[in-house]
């Protein structure tokens, strides 16, 4: 294996896994109506009972996943140049995520923005610091997830950047510790959950 390997080695087989996590968050987050027959129907119950715990276990495997990947590239760079950059990983996270993810967010802004300038019903949404320092998941917590809907979704890509930085700390400075802190980063995620759900 060459020195540069670990920055370059693409896991094919974890594909299918990607394939399954995607249908079963896309299937928790389709089966929404507000029709009173629809909703009263015992399929639509089921679909929608299901759906949702198949969400749920979906966005658990993908964070186990990103978890793996990130960790593996982290501890493959330490074993071939015996060092861990730190800077350079917070920017490559930043770079794959922040451009996409503050689109959406500026989306978010401006489309509230047209509602109240037109008088149309809009939800307020959180503060733009809870966007910008990736704090939304406590925001949720504390405050619910009544605003406009795809933006709700970003409290994910918070947890996301949490645990870069926490994961990142980990293994810059306390990775001769890695394995007795693999078992606090395992309750992080479920511990957020089960405060959010």
């Amino acid at each position: 294996m060459s020195k540069d390997s670990y920055k370059t080695k693409y896991f094919k087989e974890l594909n299918s896994l990607r394939f399954i996590g995607f249908i079963g968050i896309f299937f928790g987050h389709v089966f929404f109506s507000d029709s009173p027959e629809i909703i009263s129907s015992k399929l639509y119950a089921t679909l929608f009972n299901y759906g949702k715990i198949l969400g749920f276990i979906s966005i658990d495997s993908f964070f186990v996943l990103s978890s793996f990947l990130i960790t593996w590239k982290a501890l493959e760079e330490i074993k071939f140049t015996n060092a861990f950059q730190f800077k350079n990983f917070l920017i490559r996270r930043s770079l794959r995520i922040w451009p996409l993810y503050f689109l959406i967010v500026f989306l978010g802004f401006l489309i509230e923005y047209f509602k109240s300038y037109y008088f149309l019903e809009s939800e307020k949404l959180p503060s733009l610091w809870n966007f910008i320092l990736f704090i939304l998941n406590y925001d949720i917590i504390e405050n619910g997830h009544n605003f406009l809907f795809f933006m709700v979704f970003m409290w994910s890509i918070s947890v996301e950047e949490q645990f870069y930085v926490f994961w990142a700390i980990i293994i810059k400075w306390f990775n001769k510790y890695l394995f007795s802190n693999i078992f606090f980063n395992n309750t992080y995620i479920p511990f957020f959950q089960s405060l959010f759900y």
